[in-house]
């Protein structure tokens, strides 16, 4: 499920004492740091699976979408450049 941002085009504050981009509880929000998509769900690893991190772009989350449109990919192998 996906929620709007909540601040009008830009991105909402990380929870304390949580990674970057884990921006609400109950149900857990991750929000992209590109689109800003509140991506929820009511476990935390199932909502963090929609925005990932990237060790070629570290402290950057992303949606797939935003990913790819960027230009990588992830797939068995890890990260890789498509473009």
């Amino acid at each position: 499920m996906t929620t709007p941002s909540l601040l009008d085009g830009l991105p909402l504050p990380t929870l304390p004492g949580m990674v970057h981009g884990i921006v609400a509880q109950e149900p857990w929000g991750v929000q992209c740091d590109d689109c800003l998509r509140v991506f929820s769900d009511e476990r935390l690893l199932f909502a963090a699976q929609r925005a990932l991190f990237n060790l070629y772009v570290p402290g950057t989350r992303k949606c797939g979408d935003c990913w790819r449109a960027a230009g990588w990919a992830y797939g068995n192998d890890g990260w890789r450049r498509v473009s």
